[in-house]
């Protein structure tokens, strides 16, 4: 299903998914569906044939969660409702923190999303800050033990900020690089907020697609892409 629904709680997703697969069991062995099905209106759909199979049964994304922690007693998962094409709730934000603050910089953390692309991104560099600062943690605790030169290269290796402390030669334009008005503002109230940029740039860059990272989607560049297609009656890719 490919709707996007507006819930701020786990327990109300729960809640949800425990009713819908309720009444999809009530509706006994003979299941009838439309495959591919990618909008509400028919003429935004890949095909109108219904379909009809025995239906085996029905598990709920938690149900699927449990299983796995069964089979992995280290996993914890937790669900974060974050909203489709919308700046993250500020509880949002405090679910990572409260959700990794007790871990290591090395503890492994997989997000996803239905689509595993805006919002799994989006909570990626939510909580690679956090692992940037238990890392530089960890990091200082060395010192003593480590000679302070090659720790110093280890923080600017891992640590170093494009533009800050690292030498860039950049070729995108400024809407590429998110200097929008407000953002230019912002900067301009607070200088210092140039370094929390020059951080979050880098982690959005790394959650990006190849060349310049290893993910899926640039939740930067998008901005300015969705503005587009929104202007264009030809460009259909995003929706805003």
């Amino acid at each position: 299903i490919n709707f996007h629904l507006e819930i701020k709680n786990p327990e109300e997703c729960t809640a949800l998914e425990n009713d819908f697969a309720e009444e999809v069991r009530k509706r006994g062995e003979d299941f009838k569906f439309y495959k591919d099905q990618f909008g509400e209106h028919p003429e935004e759909r890949a095909s109108n044939e219904e379909l009809s199979e025995k239906l085996a049964g029905v598990t709920t994304l938690n149900e699927i969660y449990a299983a796995i922690k069964d089979k992995v007693p280290k996993l914890e998962p937790i669900r974060i409702p974050m909203n489709q094409e919308q700046a993250p709730e500020e509880a949002n934000f405090d679910q990572i923190v409260a959700m990794l603050k007790d871990t290591t910089a090395s503890c492994p953390v997989i997000f996803n999303c239905q689509a595993g692309i805006s919002r799994t991104t989006t909570a990626i560099v939510c909580g690679a800050l956090v692992k940037e600062l238990q890392l530089t943690r960890e990091l200082d605790r060395m010192r003593g033990i480590v000679p302070d030169d090659i720790l110093d290269a280890l923080k600017k290796k891992k640590l170093g900020l494009p533009g800050i402390d690292i030498e860039v030669q950049e070729d995108r334009n400024a809407m590429q690089m998110g200097e929008f008005e407000v953002i230019k503002e912002l900067l301009a109230a607070y200088p210092a907020a140039k370094i929390a940029k020059a951080q979050v740039d880098k982690l959005i860059d790394l959650a990006a697609p190849p060349p310049r990272g290893t993910g899926v989607e640039n939740i930067r560049e998008c901005i300015i892409e969705s503005k587009m297609s929104s202007m264009s009656p030809l460009m259909t890719g995003r929706h805003t």
